[in-house]
């Protein structure tokens, strides 16, 4: 049946849904490799044509057939935030930052931790480990710039107490930034009001 298939696909190679029946067959057959081939193809398809619902699907029978692909969950995190499900795609993508921080790829976690940022600029951890991990990386003018955009959100929150910590812990743990020592005298003085 497969070879048929792949027959059929091969006369029109953009029938998804006979190379996703493939993928079925493939682990019908317990050939999870092979399936999960056929389904990122349908998985890629789907996604660039915008049918973001279809391909969080298809990229889910792929992380059930090997949970440990990474790719495979920055994939559906992505899926998520595009199709506007907040929620599942920032679950999604901390599991991605915590797993690449237990296999130490500090760098893949910063770059997730990016996209989680993207997907809810709001979630105020989120950014402060983003901040964390640009002064691990050395850039300081980046992870100052980040420090300094939280302090003033969480000035306008009201929350100045917490402001004025975030500051003297970005001071501390890193070269004196003169962004973070201006950051610092605004919140000294909104603290004094």
């Amino acid at each position: 049946a497969i070879d048929l298939l792949k027959q059929i696909v091969q006369e029109n190679p953009k029938d998804w849904n006979t190379t996703n029946r493939i993928g079925d067959l493939y682990a019908k057959l317990n050939n999870l490799k092979g399936a999960n081939e056929q389904y990122e193809k349908v998985a890629r398809y789907y996604a660039d044509d915008g049918f973001y619902l279809k391909a969080i699907a298809v990229w889910k029978k792929v992380l059930k057939n090997d949970p440990s692909r990474l790719d495979g969950h920055e994939k559906l995190g992505e899926l998520y935030a595009r199709q506007g499900l907040v929620a599942e795609a920032k679950q999604t993508l901390n599991v991605v930052v915590d797993e690449y921080i237990k296999r130490s790829k500090k760098r893949e976690a910063g770059e997730v931790l990016r996209q989680l940022a993207e997907v809810d600029p709001s979630d105020m951890k989120v950014r402060i480990r983003l901040a964390e991990f640009y002064a691990w990386e050395g850039n300081q003018e980046k992870a100052a710039g980040e420090y300094v955009a939280i302090a003033e959100e969480l000035v306008k929150k009201g929350h100045i107490a917490e402001a004025l910590q975030l500051i003297e812990k970005a001071l501390r743990s890193g070269p004196r930034s003169p962004r973070l020592l201006v950051a610092y005298a605004r919140v000294c003085l909104v603290q004094k009001d």
